[in-house]
């Protein structure tokens, strides 16, 4: 709530499109995330799977530190 709230201020005329946007985009969101475990989960049966995930995972952590922290310099 906190971050949509900040970022909300940047379109003053506009509040209440931004609102309804976030609430669908959530749902969206959320709607997908459901909808496709359950054809993810024959996949993500296998330990392999979850292996492969974490290490896609942790590659994309990995980059956005090393953005974060070269974008100070």
């Amino acid at each position: 709530m906190i971050l949509i709230g900040s970022v909300s201020t940047k379109f003053k005329d506009e509040n209440l499109i931004f609102g309804v946007g976030a609430c669908l985009a959530s749902f969206c969101f959320f709607f997908t995330l459901g909808y496709l475990a359950r054809f993810l989960a024959p996949i993500f049966a296998r330990p392999i799977s979850w292996k492969i995930l974490e290490f896609f995972v942790g590659l994309i952590m990995l980059a956005l530190a090393f953005m974060l922290i070269f974008a100070s310099f």
